[in-house]
């Protein structure tokens, strides 16, 4: 006697190409060594395998059966040592990587190489050390980090600078806001943008970003 059971799954599938995302890059640490870049899983309920994955821009490889899990973040550091002792030894590191991070600014790309040899882009952001970008994360002491986690990551206005890290144990919703605003992300902004009559059309459009200058660890 055999029995079977049938399970569909009938809710919406989260995917990591719609999960994962870049939220803290210190390109330009002031300890020597302190250089390192956070993942996140922005998913509710969802864990994701980064085996054959990698992050390009800085020559790194997850390690096999590596998993982060739902709401959970990871680095990549520099110096394993470094890190730690600059930063604490709580923060989950999933390794080192062997290139650097540019402080004049590049493109960082998240990885997943496939079984037929083609490669998928699960995620990508850029930063710069010129303005609009904030100067005092190329070696002043703060890292960049992400405003705003469900917002894309390679928004320039969704980056900020933070100094230092501490754990905050709990997110609450201190204010809703739910602005719609149109954005210019070339640093070229026109002289009459200001203008009651200026069109903004090919602009991109997104929810306004309240800024909060908190770290995490």
């Amino acid at each position: 006697v055999r029995d079977e059971i049938t399970i569909r799954f009938t809710g919406e599938a989260e995917l990591p190409e719609e999960n994962l995302i870049f939220t803290e890059i210190m390109y330009h640490a002031a300890a020597p060594g302190g250089e390192f870049v956070e993942i996140h899983n922005r998913a509710s309920s969802t864990s994701f395998d980064l085996t054959g994955y990698q992050i390009e821009g800085i020559g790194f490889d997850f390690e096999e059966a590596t998993v982060i899990g739902p709401g959970e973040y990871l680095v990549v550091v520099r110096d394993r040592d470094a890190f730690s002792e600059t930063y604490g030894s709580s923060i989950r590191i999933a390794g080192e990587y062997a290139g650097l991070l540019d402080n004049g600014g590049e493109k960082l790309r998240l990885v997943r190489n496939e079984r037929d040899g083609s490669e998928t882009v699960v995620g990508e952001t850029f930063y710069d050390d010129e303005s609009p970008w904030p100067v005092s994360a190329d070696g002043m002491g703060p890292s960049l980090q992400l405003i705003d986690s469900e917002e894309p990551d390679n928004r320039i206005g969704n980056w900020g600078t933070v100094e230092g890290t501490f754990e905050v144990p709990e997110a609450q919703t201190l204010l809703e806001y739910d602005s719609q605003w149109r954005f210019n992300q070339t640093g070229e902004v026109p002289s009459n943008w200001m203008a009651m009559d200026f069109g903004d059309a090919s602009w991109a459009q997104g929810r306004g970003l309240l800024e909060q200058r908190l770290g995490r660890q």
